[in-house]
């Protein structure tokens, strides 16, 4: 029985060439009858293998993902030719709708179960795509396969510079839109690259879980409880940067890294290359930002005020804060701020407000202004000039808005980025806090345990991929000027 909830997108950058595949795709193909076969080539002059096989085999492909990941996983497809722009950058393989003919053949062949699409306009909580699964007949198939999921290409030609819509690229409605490239685009485009191809190499993984995936429970949109399973497979480092609105000024976030979607606790089990973590975040980068813009500063803590108003005010304030920076009314964000912290009533909250900007008047413009999506904007800058450096050294580094996490060996590096970075983009230092994973009890920290599953993961991936050589490709002369400049911006911090 097919759970319709338990579900991944169809994937358009799935690709194999591996001859287990090719040989797996021509098997099904040669049982179709020859109406079929046609079909499956289409009227395409260029009948070449590549192109006659494309559609059946990336559905093979994605299918055997599905198999490996979770036998019981089943696929959410969209049907509508509107979803299968060819030509687009978002879809590099130009796949057509004609794969949806070809599901419904393997439908027919009880190769796949397909559970239809559900829509209903008065109660848009349980609208969903159509949804297919492997049969027994498909995974009898998949079970004489050898291939690991480190033989599949799961990026393959894939875009990592996303225009939306929307501000939030979970939206449904949030599609992403077509470009011209110029040579700014090109040249970030050319950086999230190089980055995903450094992390292609270097082993990432949360040492405290037994098996490569978090499960976890939320409430989506719908207002649903959802149970999501967050794998942590080395497939899963892709990483993306997303801009909002129809702009490249708005947004432009780093986004797509497994790491961004954990917890906090979890985080700190973060290994990479088989070494022990550290995490680094400014502190109250989006009000220091404003305070750059609006002329004020803080004493300290942007989230504390002089009056005690609430239990847990810090926790409360910074929440609230950041709601209605992003909102584009106060009123707005104090409604989001509820929504996400159910039991505080508006009347104290705004009470909470008032305090704040009594205390730092300068932020009062700034406050449900829609400030935030620009504000993102100016910490995707930053974030790019501390990943370049990194990058330049092939040594790994991990993203998650406005901080990073690094190995503990490379904690001087991260700190002297992180200072250059702000004072080549907003033109001074901003302080942030740097966080060993220490061991309360409840983290695994260094040394991992021989022969626990995170060791036999990190050998069995360190077998096929040789610890790097880090090489150093600065030059040595611009390096030794740079660490003066940061040298010099660090005891100008301190004072």
């Amino acid at each position: 029985m097919i759970n319709p909830w338990h579900s991944r997108p169809f994937d358009v950058h799935l690709w194999s060439e591996h001859k287990q595949v090719m040989d797996l795709t021509e098997r099904i193909f040669e049982t179709f009858s020859p109406e079929e076969q046609d079909m499956i080539k289409g009227r395409s002059n260029n009948r070449g293998k590549t192109d006659l096989y494309k559609h059946l085999r990336h559905v093979l492909v994605d299918q055997y993902v599905s198999y490996k990941l979770d036998p019981s996983l089943c696929t959410g497809i969209a049907r509508g030719a509107k979803h299968w722009n060819v030509g687009s950058r978002y879809n590099a393989l130009n796949l057509s709708r004609r794969i949806v003919d070809v599901i419904d053949l393997l439908v027919i062949h009880k190769l796949l179960d397909h559970v239809n699409h559900s829509h209903d306009s008065n109660d848009t909580r349980y609208n969903r795509t159509g949804r297919i699964r492997p049969t027994d007949k498909l995974i009898s198939l998949f079970r004489d396969l050898t291939i690991e999921l480190e033989d599949i290409e799961f990026h393959k030609d894939e875009e990592v510079i996303i225009l939306n819509l929307k501000d939030d690229p979970a939206d449904a409605k949030s599609k992403p839109q077509p470009y011209e490239d110029k040579p700014a685009i090109i040249k970030m485009r050319e950086e999230v690259q190089a980055y995903n191809a450094m992390m292609a190499e270097h082993f990432v993984d949360v040492a405290s879980l037994d098996y490569p995936y978090l499960v976890r429970q939320r409430r989506n949109k719908r207002g649903l409880i959802d149970t999501q399973r967050i794998w942590t497979t080395q497939d899963n480092k892709f990483t993306r940067r997303t801009f909002s609105r129809g702009s490249f000024k708005l947004n432009g976030r780093w986004n797509g890294g497994f790491w961004q979607q954990l917890p906090k606790e979890l985080r700190k089990d973060i290994f990479i290359d088989g070494d022990p973590t550290i995490e680094a975040d400014y502190s109250g980068l989006h009000p220091n930002l404003l305070a750059i813009e609006f002329g004020g500063s803080f004493d300290g803590d942007p989230y504390t005020i002089n009056k005690q108003l609430m239990d847990n005010q810090r926790q409360v304030m910074k929440g609230l804060l950041l709601k209605v920076i992003n909102a584009k009314t106060i009123d707005s964000g104090i409604r989001a701020f509820q929504t996400d912290e159910r039991g505080y009533k508006k009347k104290d909250l705004v009470e909470l407000l008032d305090a704040y900007i009594e205390e730092y008047p300068f932020m009062r413009d700034a406050i449900g202004s829609d400030k935030g999506i620009s504000l993102m904007y100016t910490d995707g800058q930053i974030v790019t000039k501390v990943i370049n450096r990194f990058v330049v050294q092939d040594i790994p580094i991990l993203p998650i808005h406005d901080s990073f996490i690094v190995r503990e060996e490379d904690e001087e590096l991260l700190r002297q980025a992180m200072y250059r970075a702000c004072y080549e983009v907003v033109g001074q230092t901003l302080k942030f806090d740097m966080e060993a994973n220490v061991n309360d009890g409840t983290i695994i920290n260094s040394p991992v345990k021989p022969d626990s599953p995170y060791d036999r993961r990190w050998r069995a991936w360190s077998d096929k991929h040789p610890k790097p050589n880090y090489i150093d490709r600065v030059d040595d002369y611009e390096e030794e000027l740079n660490q003066l400049e940061i040298q010099r911006l660090i005891e100008k911090d301190k004072n």
